[in-house]
């Protein structure tokens, strides 16, 4: 049976898709201001994986990603360099895209942009001021909640003191990950020259949270199966996610709730800062194949931390020629008048899915992990789960320890 470490629950949980032999996800995506760097990747191929494990398992999947457009940081960046908003967030998801593809990483079915669902996000404002769960302010609408009793279940965050009018507000998207604020849904213009789009809500622009509440229920419905993420989304975004949606339809928003832990670069936290900040560009420019990166960000459980190292990178290319020799030498066995060997043919099965070191090959190593697979497929074990303790090579992702 198929089991997730479910983040709502704590639980390490039997999957169960509320359509059978069908996987509805909702992925969080890039915010197109700059580069990805190797952190959001790892989050990225982790997203790859389970799409990939998940067909391998007999279902259909549909993945939705976000690709946030409109933002804090984007406004800044337009004004800064007088970039129009289409300028900025178009140069840099295709950036994206070509990173997505070096990577082998494949495009989900549906890559919405923020910006081309205004109407949507208004549409569940709406919702939210008429039932009593959001209100205006200066000129911005912010949801309560207060007004919310779910709020902090994913999170474990308390409300202790924080009844309307006592908890404060907030209209960025980075506070600390202590407050529990009535947070922005619809900015009102502050800075000249901000984007914004006149509405039934007034003149303004979605707060960070809003998009993906939109976007996912026009996709995959108010209820669907699978929400993933870093682990850095889990406080403020996703509970806030969970809040604005529920409190708009009533009904449960995601049913499982899968995050990627962080990467550290050479036992340090990555950032501009320390000057250790990489983006697979910045890799690929000291002659590191993109294979090499993949298999690495693969090589330590999805909710495991991974040490992104030097040494790491070299021990990922070694192991990539190790599989590229055997498969050669299995494509070069001895075929004997009976035809092929017992061992030359179950090997040969194997084969389906490693790359050459361009990585532009449509599977990635093993189908779905990075080392060899069955190409038909097995029965699977009881015991086999999304939350197994392994790497490169093994059916699922995950760590068994939880």
């Amino acid at each position: 049976m198929l089991r997730f470490r479910n983040t709502l629950t704590g639980e390490l949980e039997p999957f169960i898709p509320l359509e059978e032999g069908r996987v509805r996800i909702y992925a969080c995506g890039p915010t197109v201001w700059n580069f990805a760097h190797i952190g959001n990747f790892k989050t990225f191929v982790f997203y790859d994986v389970l799409r990939r494990y998940l067909r391998f398992r007999g279902f259909e999947v549909t993945e939705v990603m976000n690709v946030t457009d409109v933002d804090d940081r984007i406004i800044e960046q337009t004004i800064e360099l007088k970039l129009s908003l289409e300028e900025l967030t178009t140069k840099y998801l295709n950036y994206f895209l070509e990173d997505m593809a070096t990577l082998n990483i494949e495009q989900p079915e549906v890559m919405p942009k923020a910006t081309e669902h205004i109407p949507e996000m208004v549409a569940l404002v709406e919702t939210l001021l008429a039932n009593g769960k959001a209100y205006e302010a200066d000129g911005s609408i912010y949801f309560k909640i207060s007004a919310f009793d779910g709020y902090g279940r994913l999170s474990g965050k308390k409300l202790e003191g924080n009844e309307a009018g006592r908890s404060g507000r907030v209209d960025t998207q980075e506070y600390a990950k202590a407050d529990t604020s009535d947070f922005v849904l619809w900015k009102a213009p502050k800075l000249e020259g901000e984007r914004s789009w006149d509405t039934a809500i007034g003149t303004g622009r979605p707060g960070w949270h809003l998009e993906c509440s939109a976007m996912s229920m026009k996709y995959l419905g108010e209820t669907f199966d699978i929400h993933a993420g870093g682990e850095d989304l889990i406080f403020p975004h996703h509970e806030n996610e969970i809040a604005q949606s529920e409190g708009a339809t009533g009904k449960p928003f995601a049913r499982y709730w899968l995050h990627s832990k962080f990467l550290n670069i050479e036992n340090q936290k990555m950032s501009k800062r320390f000057g250790n900040f990489k983006t697979p560009r910045d890799l690929l420019s000291q002659g590191i194949e993109p294979m090499a990166i993949r298999y690495l960000l693969l090589s330590a459980p999805y909710r495991t931390q991974l040490n992104f190292t030097a040494d790491g990178l070299d021990a990922a290319a070694s192991s990539l020629d190790r599989l590229r020799n055997f498969v050669r030498r299995i494509r070069n066995a001895h075929v004997t008048s009976n035809g092929e060997s017992p061992a030359s043919a179950v090997a040969k099965r194997m084969l389906e899915g490693i790359p050459g070191r361009d990585g532009r090959r449509p599977e990635h190593v093993g189908r779905a992990c990075g080392g060899v697979q069955p190409r038909e497929r097995r029965e699977p074990d009881d015991r086999c789960e999304v939350d197994h303790r392994g790497g490169p090579g093994c059916d699922p992702v995950g760590d068994r320890s939880g």
